[in-house]
This record gives structure tokens, C-alpha cells and sequence, in this order.
């Protein structure tokens, strides 16, 4: 027993991946489009998949960390920047001046630790309904805003032994 702990300790991916089929690796993040903090349903699969190996092993609790980074802000910024779509024509004479531009809006990094929290609660909230974790054995760390790629922000997953 003391050996299965060490394992346990020292490897809980590896140790959990012994509770899933096919012998799989367990997954270590969960990927989110920038600036979105749904859940998409290949990542849904995955977090349903983490749930079920982690009610077979009861030794070992999840942590995770809401993540984004500088491509949600700029996809963010993207988004509140964008001129809006409106119904009406515009109409302009040769007497009015033009309209100033509309000032530019600056992410801030409190909106991305906002996102980053938000990503982590969703991820946290399906694992606990959807996929009936124990809440005990889940916790949220610090959120990260330094996180991502271009395309997409992963949240990293990490394994613990109680």
C-alpha cells in the first residue's frame, strides 16, 4: 500500500489513468475560445470523462486554475471596439462635421482575471452537477492572465493526492 501511495504521490495523472478506459492519458487542461468562458462539448466529454476516473479513485482531488491571456484581451477588445450594426442609414451633410471616433476601449486586467474566474466556475460548476464530483474534492486556484496561444486558452488541470 505505502508503494501504491508514493505512485500516487509522485504520478496522479499517471495513477489516474488506470480508472480510464482504453488506458488513455486523463486530460491535464481544458481548452477555451478566446474571450468565451463556455464550455464547449468536446470539453464537456473530457471533464465528464476526468469525473468519472476521479469516483474511482477517491485518494486524489482536482485542482484548477481559471487562465487568459493577452489573446483574450485583444479578442476582447476586438469585441467591445467593433462599430456597431445599427438598422438606420446615416446621413451626413456637406455642413455637419464628421462625428469624432468613438474613444478606443482598454482591457483591463481585472476584465481578464474576470474571465480567467469565470472560465474556472464554469469548469468547476460542471464538474460538480454534470459530472457529480464530490465539491470537496475540487478546488480553484489563483487565476493566471499570462496564459494562451493565439488561437485558444488552456486551463490547466492538476491532479492531487489527499
Amino acid at each position: 500500500i505505502k508503494n501504491l501511495i508514493v505512485k500516487a504521490a509522485t504520478a496522479p495523472f499517471k495513477f489516474l489513468a488506470s480508472a480510464f478506459s482504453g488506458g488513455e492519458a486523463p486530460p491535464d487542461h481544458v481548452r477555451f475560445a478566446l474571450n468565451d468562458a463556455r464550455l464547449a462539448p468536446e470539453e464537456q466529454q473530457k471533464l465528464l470523462a476526468l469525473a468519472d476516473a476521479l469516483s474511482k479513485k477517491p485518494s486524489l482531488n482536482l485542482e484548477l486554475r481559471g487562465s487568459a491571456g493577452e489573446a483574450d484581451r485583444q479578442a476582447m477588445a476586438a469585441a467591445l471596439n467593433a462599430p456597431a450594426v445599427t438598422d438606420k442609414p446615416v446621413v451626413t451633410t456637406a455642413t455637419a462635421p464628421p462625428a469624432p471616433p468613438p474613444p478606443v476601449r482598454v482591457v483591463t486586467d481585472e476584465e481578464l482575471r474576470a474571465l480567467a474566474q469565470a472560465r474556472a466556475e464554469a469548469s468547476l460548476d460542471f464538474l460538480i452537477q454534470a459530472g457529480k464530483l464530490d465539491p470537496q474534492r475540487v478546488f480553484m486556484l489563483e487565476v493566471d492572465i499570462h496564459a494562451g496561444t493565439e488561437e485558444f486558452i488552456d486551463l490547466p488541470l492538476t491532479v492531487q493526492v489527499r
